[in-house]
């Protein structure tokens, strides 16, 4: 990946789109990249290392359960796409596209009133790029009468550098298509309904995948018994279940539901 990145940053494009990217993210030439102070290198086989200007380019990346680094998710603004059923969404690229010139004067319009205003920031510091945020957040509380534009992005950066969290997601995302909430399943239940899914375990064990789903798990659950996660609720009981030899046993399931 790091050497396709290299050969879009060579070729001057400068939108660079990592699509649909899946699983641990570990590139430390991206992570330098996002905060390179001034010209970053970079190298294709067969030429030599060219120098190019890091705000000249504009870096996304989409996926649907990319688990990164502490680092990179420090240096990224994370945008959730939350679907609301049953809503007719509009063809919003068509409409970009037939009515370019009116959107793109929205923009100018909006940035020629922040101008005006003598370039305000608010004092939010809940991003690495202060300045970015700072700024972009003025936008959205004055001119756009929309939310702080940092709330709820730290609990999303938690989520995105934190693999326990990223495996959970998955598994509730196919618990959703697999039938309604709310639904509760034990560890060994929720390791089977994964490996339907194709969803796999983070990292590498010996043990059995229940007994590595429940360290997961356990790491998710150790402050609170419950978490919230991209608008879902999943609770953590201790329920007592009768053993096959005879004899009760505590045994742990979990219960996933709409707040």
């Amino acid at each position: 990946m790091d050497e396709s990145f290299a050969a879009a940053l060579v070729a001057g494009r400068p939108f660079i789109v990592l699509d649909n990217l899946r699983g641990k993210l570990d590139s430390q030439h991206l992570e330098s990249f996002m905060t390179a102070p001034g010209l970053f290198p970079a190298r294709i086989p067969h030429r030599g290392e060219v120098l190019v200007d890091p705000k000249r380019f504009m870096v996304q990346l989409s996926s649907n359960g990319v688990s990164a680094t502490k680092d990179l998710i420090n240096r990224s603004s994370l945008c959730r796409i939350r679907k609301r059923p049953g809503y007719s969404y509009r063809d919003t690229l068509g409409e970009l596209k037939s009515r370019q010139p009116y959107f793109l004067g929205c923009v100018f319009s909006l940035i020629a009133e922040w101008v005006s205003e003598g370039k305000p920031k608010t004092a939010d510091t809940r991003h690495d790029f202060r300045e970015w945020c700072q700024t972009l957040d003025w936008f959205c509380r004055n001119l756009l009468d929309a939310a702080p534009l940092m709330d709820g992005h730290e609990v999303a950066q938690e989520r995105a550098s934190n693999p326990a969290l990223t495996w959970l997601r998955s598994v509730t995302l196919a618990l959703v298509a697999d039938g309604p909430l709310p639904r509760s399943l034990s560890a060994t239940a929720l390791c089977e309904l994964a490996e339907l899914h194709g969803v796999e375990l983070p990292g590498t064990c010996k043990d059995a995948p229940n007994i590595q789903a429940g360290r997961l798990l356990a790491k998710v659950f150790r402050e609170s018994p419950s978490v919230e996660l991209d608008g879902f609720l999943i609770t953590r009981e201790v329920r007592m279940v009768e053993r096959e030899a005879g004899g009760a046993m505590e045994a742990k399931h979990y219960t996933f539901a709409k707040p």
